[in-house]
């Protein structure tokens, strides 16, 4: 039976893949790390080494190379399985090291088999020549230098991105805050949703936004935006003569409550259409207890767009907002019924005022000591 090493620094890769060859006829040994690999290879050496290229102590790379210095393990067929340095000059190294076929993860099980079998029939047949003249020690270097200096800068910019991710995030949870502090205070429709628009323009990565209350199912009452001037002015005012965009119209017709668009592709003749190209927009129903009360639109700044975390926090925004809207609702409803209570309890004096007084005259009338 064919027996191979699983070089692999993440456990659950390790056993996934041993579970895999073990399925197929291959008896599997596991190493956390080069180091590892290399004390279980020169203790037994294996028919073959399957290896990740990032691991702690000693990396892909640094075992390949120790193997084909070995002169009891340089023949051994070497394949690289990794995610992480997936560049053209990683696998280069990777082959100029002695590796026999770097594979990209991840690969479908039946896949990556077949591959490995593919590669092992052509080994037993002397079709593919595993020893490989090591490179020379500087040249070595030289290429394994500007790797991990590559992917060091990788790293420090998915880091930077994920910082200006995080802050980002951050103002639009400050966001979330005031229109939260909106709600509890601002009783006043009007200055709550262009308040809340205002608001959202102060997060940073929103270049416009604009809110509609409906009247009925298609028909806007306000409409308000910020920053109010030129074209979102003339956007709102053209909503809300009942003139809509597509994007409007689309929101009406789906039933998804939140709504990615691209400009210029989704807007057709709309008045922000020039204003905003290029760049993402989103469009989020305001509804409370399954009552559609609105929507919200926002347009992003360049470069950005909207992903699972900020999809979730806009979501809690509009529904704040319509907790709000909700709320207000409420409060007229209780002011115009206690409206119509005093104007009832008017009436009803007046009325029995009235009666007592017409009650009082016939008394007069009837009494002739009077």
């Amino acid at each position: 039976m064919r027996r191979v090493i699983v070089v692999d620094d993440l456990k659950e890769n390790r056993y996934l893949l041993q579970k895999l060859l073990k399925g197929h006829n291959y008896t599997v040994e596991t190493a956390s790390n080069g180091i590892e690999a290399l004390e279980i290879a020169r203790k037994k050496p294996p028919d073959m080494i399957i290896t990740d290229v990032l691991m702690p102590k000693m990396d892909g790379f640094q075992l390949c190379r120790e193997l084909k210095r070995d002169e009891t393990l340089k023949d051994i067929p070497v394949l690289f399985y990794s995610a992480t340095y997936t560049d053209k000059e990683s696998q280069k190294l990777a082959l100029d090291s002695g590796a026999v076929e770097y594979i990209l993860k991840p690969q479908e099980p039946d896949v990556f088999i077949k591959m490995i079998n593919k590669i092992w029939d052509k080994y037993s047949k002397g079709e593919i020549k595993p020893t490989k003249k090591p490179l020379e020690e500087k040249v070595y270097m030289k290429m394994y230098n500007e790797r991990l200096i590559q992917k060091l800068e990788k790293k420090m910019l998915d880091l930077e991105k994920s910082e200006k991710r995080i802050k980002y995030l951050y103002s639009v949870l400050g966001a979330i805050r005031n229109v939260n502090q909106l709600i509890i205070r601002e009783k006043n429709r009007d200055v709550l949703l262009q308040k809340a628009c205002d608001v959202l323009i102060g997060a940073r990565g929103y270049n416009a936004a604009w809110l509609g209350f409906l009247k009925d199912e298609k028909t806007f009452a306000i409409v308000v935006g910020s920053p109010l001037k030129g074209d979102v002015s003339r956007f709102c005012a053209q909503v809300l003569r009942g003139d809509y965009p597509p994007c409007i119209e689309r929101a009406f017709i789906q039933k998804v409550p939140f709504v990615i668009m691209e400009r210029p592709r989704d807007c057709g003749g709309c008045l922000l259409k020039n204003t905003y190209r290029g760049r993402e927009s989103v469009i989020i129903h305001i509804a409370h207890n399954d009552k559609f009360l609105g929507l919200l639109v926002l347009s992003l700044a360049p470069g950005i767009s909207v992903k699972d975390e900020e999809e979730y926090l806009l979501r809690e925004v509009a529904n704040d907002i319509a907790f709000g809207l909700h709320n207000i609702e409420l409060e007229e409803k209780d002011k115009l019924s206690e409206q119509k209570l005093q104007q009832s309890y008017k009436r009803l004096r007046k009325t029995m005022e009235d009666t007592i007084y017409t009650i009082g005259k016939i008394a007069e009338t009837r009494d002739p000591y009077t």
